[in-house]
C-alpha cells in the first residue's frame, strides 16, 4: 500500500476514534432527537457517515493503482 492510502486509512481510523467517543458521550435521548423535522437526527448523521466512510473505504482498498 502506498504512503497516501497509508494516510487515508489512518485518518479514518483516527476519525473512527473521534466519533466514537463523540457519541458514547451523547446523552441517550439526545442521540435520537430531530432539532427541527427537516433535519436529521445524531443517529442518522452517524448513519450517513458509516455509509459514506464504507463506500470511500471500498474505493480505496479496491481501486485500481
Amino acid at each position: 500500500m502506498n504512503d497516501d492510502k497509508t494516510e487515508i486509512l489512518a485518518q479514518l481510523t483516527r476519525g473512527f476514534e473521534t466519533l466514537r467517543t463523540a457519541i458514547e458521550l451523547c446523552p441517550a435521548g439526545l442521540v435520537l432527537c430531530r432539532p427541527a423535522s427537516d433535519r436529521w437526527s445524531v443517529l442518522e448523521c452517524l448513519e450517513h457517515v458509516v455509509v459514506a466512510e464504507e463506500y470511500l473505504l471500498a474505493q480505496l482498498t479496491g481501486g485500481r493503482p
